[in-house]
């Protein structure tokens, strides 16, 4: 994994003077925990901004793909089942982050972005597609391909076992 200077400081001046660019050697479990930890550095500032604006609610673009990797990761890397929440309320910020994109597949949120002609950011991650979770999309499009709409699947297993307030 290749951490770059620019995209880890660029909104603070002092770390960006004082910081290079390294390559790490990280296993896969260890690559999968620094994708976790710059989401929530990127969440964190987000919290900031929201705050300043004075507003309470953040909302997120996770959509039912995202769910269903994340579930897997969890399972897989982790030994543990869960998943983020569609709704989560952070006490100590008094924020709440929304994801009104959750039951949309990512296939139709790209395809309604195109048709409208809204701008996409892409990640900013060095790893972006060379990932654990990159992994497992390739995993759950496999298991798709053998067993039915395994995404659907994940989510409704979610929802009907009420895992992390995943309830219908």
């Amino acid at each position: 994994m290749i951490l770059r200077k620019d995209i880890i400081t660029d909104d603070n001046p002092v770390l960006r003077e004082k910081s290079v660019d390294v390559t790490l050697p990280l296993s896969k479990e260890d690559e999968a925990l620094l994708d976790e930890m710059m989401e929530y550095l990127e969440n964190s500032q987000d919290d900031e901004k929201a705050k300043e604006l004075g507003c309470n609610k953040i909302a997120l673009g996770h959509h039912l793909d995202d769910a269903a990797e994340t579930f897997m990761m969890n399972l897989l890397i982790e030994s543990r089942i869960g998943c983020f929440a569609p709704v989560t309320y952070l006490s100590r910020k008094d924020i709440t982050m929304i994801r009104p994109l959750i039951y949309v597949r990512e296939r139709e949120a790209v395809a309604a972005a195109e048709r409208l002609d809204l701008p996409v950011v892409e990640s900013g991650c060095p790893a972006n597609e060379h990932t654990k979770r990159e992994d497992v999309k390739n995993l759950i499009n496999e298991l798709s391909a053998q067993f039915g709409d395994v995404p659907e699947k994940i989510v409704g297993a979610m929802q009907r076992g009420g895992i992390d307030r995943w309830n219908k």
